[in-house]
C-alpha cells in the first residue's frame, strides 16, 4: 500500500507534462502575464520619460516653466486621483474590459502627446493618459489576484514588483536615448 506522498508523487509522474502543477507557468501563464504587466509598465515608465523631455518640450513648444510643470503634475495628479474610480469601473463592467478600454484610451492619449502643438493642448492630453492610466492600472492587480493563487501569485506579484521597478530606470535611458539621437522630425515627441 502506499502513502500519501507516495500515491502522490506517483499521480504526477502518470499526469502529461502539461498538467503537472509545477508546469502551470507555461509559455501561455508567462506571456499572459507579460502582456498584463505590459500596461503597468507602460503607465509608470510615460511618467518618467517625460522628465527627461522637458527642456526639449519647453524648448520647441516655446512653453513657460509653470506649462512645462503641468506636463508632469497634470498626468500624475489625474492618474493618482483616479485609480479607485478606475478600480470600481473595473469591479462592475469586468477587469479585462477595463484594462483593454484604459490601454486603448492610453495609447490614443500618447498619440495626442506626440502629436500636439502646443504647450495648453499637451497638459490636456497627459491629463487624459493619466486617466486612461488609472482605469488601465487598478485591472492589471485585479486580474493577478483572480488569475492566480498561492505560489503562482505570488510570483506574479513578484514581476508586478519589478516591471514598475524596472519602468522608471528604464524610462530615464531610453528617453536619454531618444532625446540625444533625436531628428529633427521627431524630437521629444518620439517619447510618446
Amino acid at each position: 500500500m502506499l502513502t500519501a506522498s507516495e500515491s502522490q508523487a506517483h499521480q504526477a509522474q502518470e499526469r502529461p507534462a502539461a498538467t503537472r502543477p509545477d508546469d502551470r507557468w507555461a509559455a501561455c501563464d508567462v506571456m499572459g502575464l507579460i502582456a498584463l504587466l505590459s500596461g503597468s509598465f507602460m503607465v509608470v515608465l510615460d511618467f518618467f520619460i517625460v522628465m527627461v523631455a522637458l527642456p526639449s518640450i519647453q524648448a520647441d513648444l516655446h512653453a513657460s516653466s509653470a506649462s512645462i510643470q503641468m506636463v508632469v503634475t497634470g498626468y500624475g495628479l489625474a492618474n493618482a486621483v483616479a485609480l479607485i474610480a478606475g478600480g470600481k469601473l473595473g469591479d462592475i463592467f469586468g477587469r479585462q474590459r477595463m484594462f483593454q478600454l484604459g490601454l486603448g484610451l492610453f495609447l490614443i492619449a500618447s498619440l495626442a502627446c506626440a502629436l500636439t502643438p502646443t504647450a495648453p493642448l499637451l497638459i490636456a492630453a497627459r491629463v487624459a493618459q493619466g486617466l486612461a492610466g488609472a482605469l488601465l492600472q487598478p485591472q492589471v492587480l485585479g486580474i493577478v489576484s483572480t488569475l492566480y493563487s498561492g505560489a503562482r501569485r505570488a510570483k506574479a506579484f513578484a514581476w508586478y514588483g519589478v516591471a514598475i521597478g524596472s519602468a522608471g530606470v528604464v524610462a530615464q535611458l531610453v528617453g536619454g536615448l531618444l532625446i540625444h539621437f533625436e531628428t529633427a522630425a521627431s524630437g521629444w515627441r518620439s517619447c510618446f
